[in-house]
């Protein structure tokens, strides 16, 4: 919606078409998340090219996804304090280019600690700014239909993998893992510029208001702010009891979802599937996560985010019973459909309930927390698998690992939606007290 002033008044109409611009916008950043989800969630092709290249033991390159993760966890605590003083538009432009860097100076890895500097340091660096910033322009930009925005952006972590997984392995079987690399961080790019061109700050730099937003609200740039310390904002974020139960709930949840993530096309193809088949049961793990995600983006507004997040992370980790010591193709590529649409939900609900839970003073550092730890569980989870598998020349245990951590998430999230429960039942209660009394 247009906003236009008469006198004194703020008045609204549709753009042309009555399409609304902020959708554009969220396409721009699915074209920078698919790239980049391609590139990290495709982790697992790249595996098995570098332990037959190097020698090197899995435990040891998984750990450079590990790294990965850590340093995205300690720069989201950073750009947490940044989205509501600087350009988000300037901080993705940024980030988007120094990952792109990352990736491509990966191809040029002669040594381990190469690996972990190029890929997991600066490649992560650039990347830790997307969450923060696409969950901080959706919130501005949607009063309602934040679900299906924020599932159509989520939604790029499972195109990116079915598009990049194949890609990736033709490049890598056809020339090779240092190629894969460079073209795909080209390809990051070529994203971000792109991105540059839709991406806008807030509404109202447009002369609009957010989707659904009634014309008397107060537009987020207009809100009055305190200058609060950081060590009083950090006081009340760690005494905000959502804040450990979202915390927990993403760093379980990161775990059983990391490990089949990264580990899954290297276990397919050492049970006997091609690199070209390993590399499709991550890529359809990756389509179906594309169709869930809009289908958890409408359930969600339907039927809110905490019964989706309750459901999604029972799915993710159940499902896990299918590839404990499976050998056969049919049962890879079942688990890789059934999977990837209950793993589909999970991310995307963090964002909308820290929205809703967090007051306004300390969402940016609230939720920049929450996501800290969702990386710490993500490194945990990659770096597992490998270690497991070392030891016990075997994925089963990771398997379990990833169940167990699944049903704990599950198990905090429906303690968190009772929680809620128990609020909204309160508020009635002291609601009819009070028409009572008057």
């Amino acid at each position: 919606m247009f906003i236009e002033m008469n006198g004194n008044q703020a008045t609204a109409r549709e753009p042309h078409g009555g399409w609304f611009y902020g959708w554009i916008m969220v396409f721009g950043i699915f074209l920078m998340v698919v790239v980049s989800a391609g590139i990290f969630m495709s982790f697992g092709v790249f595996l098995n090219p570098l332990l037959e290249d190097f020698g090197w033991t899995r435990g040891t390159v998984s750990l450079a996804y590990s790294i990965f993760m850590l340093t995205g966890g300690i720069c989201t605590l950073l750009i947490g304090g940044m989205v509501e003083h600087y350009s988000i538009r300037k901080i993705l432009m940024i980030g988007g280019t120094i990952h792109a860097l990352g990736i491509m100076l990966t191809s040029t890895t002669q040594e381990l600690w190469q690996l972990y500097v190029f890929y997991g340091v600066l490649a992560s660096m650039g990347r830790s700014t997307f969450n923060i910033c696409y969950v901080t322009l959706v919130n501005r930009w949607f009063h309602e239909k934040r679900g299906m925005a924020t599932g159509f952006i989520t939604s790029g972590q499972g195109m990116g993998p079915f598009l990049f997984s194949p890609f990736a392995t033709f490049l890598i079987v056809a020339y090779s893992w240092r190629t894969a690399f460079f073209v795909i961080g080209i390809m990051m790019l070529g994203a971000v510029v792109i991105a540059w061109i839709f991406i806008r700050n807030r509404p109202e730099d447009m002369g609009l208001r957010a989707l659904g937003a009634p014309p008397s609200s107060t537009p987020p740039s207009a809100l009055p702010t305190a200058k609060t310390k950081i060590e009083n904002v950090w006081g009340r974020v760690l005494r905000n009891e959502y804040f450990w139960l979202l915390s927990l709930t993403h760093f379980f949840c990161c775990i059983c979802h990391a490990i089949p993530l990264v580990h899954v096309a290297a276990y397919a193809n050492v049970a006997g599937l091609s690199k070209p088949a390993s590399a499709w049961v991550l890529g359809i793990m990756g389509l179906m996560s594309f169709a869930g995600r809009l289908y958890w983006g409408f359930f969600a507004d339907r039927h809110g985010s905490r019964l989706a997040l309750m459901v999604t992370t029972t799915l993710q980790g159940v499902f896990m019973l299918w590839l404990i010591n499976t050998q056969d193709p049919l049962v890879f590529f079942l688990f890789a459909i059934c999977w990837g649409f209950g793993y589909a939900g999970v991310t995307m609900q963090y964002g909308i309930i820290a929205r809703d839970v967090f007051p306004t003073a300390i969402r940016g550092s609230a939720f920049a927390g929450v996501s800290c730890s969702a990386m710490l569980g993500m490194a945990s989870g990659g770096f597992l698998g490998g270690i497991l598998y070392d030891i016990s020349h075997t994925y089963a245990t990771a398997w379990w690992v990833s169940l167990v951590t699944g049903v704990i998430a599950a198990l905090i999230a429906m303690e968190m939606a009772r929680k809620a429960e128990h609020e909204r039942t309160q508020a009635v209660v002291s609601e009819a007290v009070v028409e009572v009394k008057r």
